[in-house]
Parts: C-alpha cells; structure tokens; sequence
C-alpha cells in the first residue's frame, strides 16, 4: 500500500492500525507504521495528527531497538516529534492520548517524563467529564488509574490518592478495586456507603510524616540563598566539580551538616547528592564510584520533582547528568530536558543566571545533543554559539569536516599514504567523528600489522582502538579497547621517548582515560610538561593555540590528583 495509490483516509487508518499492532509488541508492525506515517505527514506538514503517531511509532522503535544508544535517540526523537504536534495542536483528544501513554511508559530515571503524562492525563480526563462521547469510559477509568500512578512515582501521595478515590466513586470493577488494594489504598469491605465514610475523614494519607499537616508537601524549601556560609559552600562546591579530595571531601562534609539539620530542604538534598557523586569519584573503589553515582541521581530526582522550577537544583541535576559516562548511566536525556527548560527560563527572563552561565548551558547542550545523535539540533547550537560570541571552534563544530573516505582510492595507496589518511580520520575521531574512528581503526590496524615495527603506525592504532571504544555502547568494549590502546601507544611511546607526536598521543589518551579505572593522570602530566619544554625549546613544533591548550590540560590534570597550587601556576602561564 502506497500513500500515492490509496485514498488518504484509508491508507491512513492501515497506519494507524499497524501503530496500535506495535502497541501490543508486533515490531515489523511498528517499522511499517513509521514508514507510512513519515511519508503521510512529509507530503502534509499540517497534519499533525499524522506528526504524533509519527512521534509515538519513533518511540515505539526505540523501545525495540537491541542497541541502547538507538533506544535512547529514537525515544527522544519520538518526544520532540509528540511535543511538536501537542504545541500546533493542542486540544487535539487522539494526540494527548499519543503524549500521555509515551511519557507514562519511559523510564522516569531516564526521561522524566511523568510530569507530561500528568498534564495529558489530566486532560484527558477533564474532556471526557465535559463530554462522555471522546472516548470509552474503560478508557477514562484506565486514564484516571494511570495518573494516579503518574502522580505516586513523582512523590505526590496525597495527589495520587485523591485521584485514587474519585476512581473508586466511578467503578467497582474487580480489575481495580485489586490494582488499587496493591498500590496501598484502603478498600471498604463493601463499596455501600463508601462515599460518607470517605467523607468522615481523610484517612489513607501516603507519604505524611507524623506531624505533617494534612496539605502540607513535604520537604518544603527553605531557601537560605542570602547566608553568607551558604554562598561560600557554593564556591567550594565550583571549586570541588573540578578539584581534588580535599575540595571534595570539604564541600560534602558541610552540606552532610546542613542536610542532617534541615533534612527537608531539597536545595540541601541536590548539593549534598552532587558532593556524594564526587566522593565516589575521589575514592578509587569501583563500588563505591557506582553505588554513590546512583544514590545520588535518585536524590536529585527527587530534588527536582519537588521542586521543578527551582533553577539551581534543576543546573546541579543537568551537570551532574553531563559528568556521568553515558555508556553506564544513561543520563543524556536527563541532562537535555534540564539544560533545555534552564534555557526556556533565560528566555523568560534574562536575570536568572548570567550570560556566561547561559553560554555554558548552551554548549552542554550542544554536546548533549551530539552524544544523543541529534545531529541537526546540535548543529543549531553550534551556529548560535558561534554568531553570540565568533569562536572558530563553534564553527568547526558546526561545519565538521567531512569524512570523506574513498575505499577505491585506498586501494591504489602504499602503505605511507595509508596510514597519513588513517592519522587524518583519527583525528576527526578524536574530534567526535565516530564514523571516522570506526574507518581510521580499520586502515591502522591494517598498516600496524603489515609494519608492526612503525612506532607511529602503532601509537594511532593503539589510540584509534580505543577511542572507538569509548564510541562503544558496550562497557566491556570501553575497557577492553581502552586498556588495549593504551597498551599500544604507551610501548611506542617508551620506544621513542623524544617524539612529540608520539608524547601527545599518550598524553591525551592518559588524560581522558577515566581515572578512577585507570589512574593514568601522573601519565599524562609527565607527558604534558615534556610538550610544554619542548615548545619552548622549538616554537614550530605545533601552534600557540595549542600550547596554551596543553598548559591549561596540565593544570586541570594536576587539580585532579589535588595538587591545586601547581594547578593555579600552570594556569597563571596562559595568560602570559
């Protein structure tokens, strides 16, 4: 069936029949329907019924991709699509039902969605009270159900319990009165004269803590912004982001004080969760590196459902997100929901935060925007950013140099120009190509293995291996890969201890390479002041730029082992 060949309306609904087939779990359904409703709205814009079923089957993809990388960009793909066709369109009844089933059904860990859902549901339900023929009331009931549900995993007891017991006034459906008794709600014995006893009091109040008022939140902010010690702990805590154990350990200590006196003050909670992220961080111990990373990305979600539209939780979750490898946390799209609102409420009101903060959310987001394949956004920001402020790097960025690989033409190559086009599309790697890493490590592996005894062929097959598994979706291939290529480039390296190229290439790989797994940043220093002596020693070895490039890399590398002063030093040098 083509759109071109078949009555609108009929090839229509064959869309929308494949789409409700991959509700229920048929893939090939799912890829069929996508196909058909991108062809439908491509041919009309203004469909925007056709834009949300869009949205819902890109969704649908995603959750039946087997790579996570794909699951997460075709779920946002699929959201921007269902939030694009909600803003053209929205009283639209069918397209809130598309929003509000997607938000329901992603991981709120991931997404945070659940407030949308909310909002559709809420919707949802007050149009089929105005009028009973929008939808089916089994439909209305699972509806009420399910914001009920929406309301309990974002906090809100005494919401979802509200909502709970105008359900029990509208059905004594069995399939409720059972799913509601295992979400904790108290069922009468008999439905008979429910609605006076409800009316005696307030009973079941999910979440209350002993001397809570009835209708207070918990956990209400007390917002100490004018304290001077609080002002101070923030510095400390801009100075522990990219500091070592003693700013750390300092930073989490006082707020571990402020949380344990004021446990109710979420602006407490989220600091308090960011500083337990970076001790795990500083400690060495895997375990503990994970086990604090995921304590506290619940607290700061919890931080954030509490309190949405605060601007400085909301910042400390979206770079808290941003810090975390996205191969093990998956917290890219956690971070693009927070960096997005932030910069929706600049727009609103340019003195939430200075420009330079805003500057900065932009270019997260730009990066954000790349690790999730969102090619064309990304390259909006990068545009942005390089009309606001003319750096050559946003342009760059959004310009990216072409891949521009010809298979025939290596053919026709010796082994020289091979490897020069393998060192050409590694370097593109290495500026976030991760086609051009994939190519580049199969040309050096190729050139290594017919010359292993070429230091330089092994030095960028060894550091081609492993930024291609950084680019990995699997953690195995990251340390696999990463331990591998080091391995390679580290021998090349201790071969030939004089080559600059060969000292930047481990340099740079020890600097990325996540310390807490490999405690390679003493590594990378040594290599960074033999570059930094060698420039002085011969100024035509590489550019300026990229010398106060490797300064400015030694001092962030000697912050991360905790020597600050020498950090300071170094840094006092760029701008000589």
């Amino acid at each position: 069936m083509t759109y071109t060949g078949t009555a609108p309306g009929e090839f229509f609904a064959a869309a929308v029949n494949l789409h409700d087939l991959g509700v229920k779990g048929d893939q090939e359904a799912v890829q069929k329907a996508r196909r058909m409703f991108e062809e439908i709205w491509s041919e009309n814009p203004d469909h925007h019924l056709a834009e949300a079923y869009l949205g819902s089957a890109t969704a649908l993809l995603g959750r039946d991709h087997p790579n996570l990388d794909e699951k997460f960009r075709l779920a946002v793909e699929g959201l921007k699509l269902l939030d694009s066709a909600v803003s053209k369109d929205e009283n639209n009844v069918e397209i809130r039902i598309l929003r509000g089933h997607v938000c329901f059904n992603l991981p709120e860990m991931y997404f945070h969605r659940l407030a949308t859902a909310v909002e559709d549901f809420e919707f949802l339900i007050s149009g089929y009270r105005h009028n009973k023929r929008v939808f089916s009331k089994e439909f209305y009931l699972e509806t009420m159900f399910n914001l009920g549900s929406a309301y309990k995993q974002l906090g809100c007891s005494e919401e979802a319990e509200a909502v709970w017991k105008k359900l029990l006034f509208r059905t004594r459906d069995p399939k409720y009165l059972n799913r509601l008794r295992q979400e904790g709600v108290h069922i009468p014995q008999w439905m008979t004269g429910f609605s006076q006893r409800l009316a005696q009091g307030p009973g079941l109040r999910m979440g209350q803590r002993p001397g809570q008022r009835a209708g207070q939140r918990p956990g209400n902010l007390v917002s100490p912004e004018g304290s001077k010690l609080l002002e101070e702990a923030r510095e400390m805590h801009h100075q522990a982001v990219t500091g070592g154990k003693e700013e750390v350990a300092a930073v989490f200590a006082y707020f571990e004080k402020a949380l344990r006196e004021d446990p109710g003050n979420h602006l407490f909670m989220a600091y308090h969760a960011d500083c337990l992220s970076m001790m795990g961080r500083e400690s060495g111990d895997h375990a503990l590196l994970f086990g604090n990373a995921i304590k506290a990305l619940i607290d700061l979600d919890k931080a954030v459902n509490a309190n949405p539209e605060n601007i400085e939780i909301r910042l400390l979750r979206a770079n808290h997100s941003c810090r975390l490898p996205e191969q093990f946390f998956r917290r890219s799209a956690t971070a693009m929901g927070d960096l997005e609102y932030l910069l929706q409420r600049y727009q609103e009101d340019n003195t939430v935060f200075d420009q330079k903060t805003w500057l900065r959310i932009q270019e997260d987001l730009g990066q954000v925007y790349e690790r999730l394949e969102m090619k064309e956004e990304a390259k909006l920001v990068w545009g942005k950013l390089y009309e606001l402020t003319g750096e050559e790097k946003y342009l760059h960025k959004q310009r990216p140099e072409k891949t521009d690989f010809n298979a025939e033409k290596v053919k026709g190559m010796n082994w020289k120009q091979v490897l020069q086009e393998g060192i050409r599309l590694h370097n593109l790697g290495a500026a976030g190509n991760k086609k051009a890493a994939g190519i580049a490590k199969a040309l050096l592996e190729g050139v290594y293995k017919a010359k292993p005894g070429n230091l330089l062929a092994k030095a960028y097959y060894g550091s081609s291996l492993a930024l291609t598994g950084w680019y990995s979706s699997n953690p195995g291939d990251m340390f696999g890969n990463g331990i591998k290529g080091f391995k390679l480039v580290k021998e090349a390296a201790e071969r030939d201890p004089n080559n600059p190229q060969l000292r930047i290439l481990r340099g740079y790989l020890a600097y990325h390479l996540p310390e807490n797994f490999f405690h390679m940043t003493g590594v990378a220093i040594k290599d960074f002041r033999f570059l930094i002596q060698a420039y002085k020693e011969d100024k035509s070895i590489f550019s300026k730029e990229f010398y106060r490039q490797v300064l400015y890399d030694l001092g962030a590398a000697y912050q991360r082992i905790g020597e600050t002063g020498r950090a300071r030093k170094v840094w006092g040098l760029i701008k000589k």
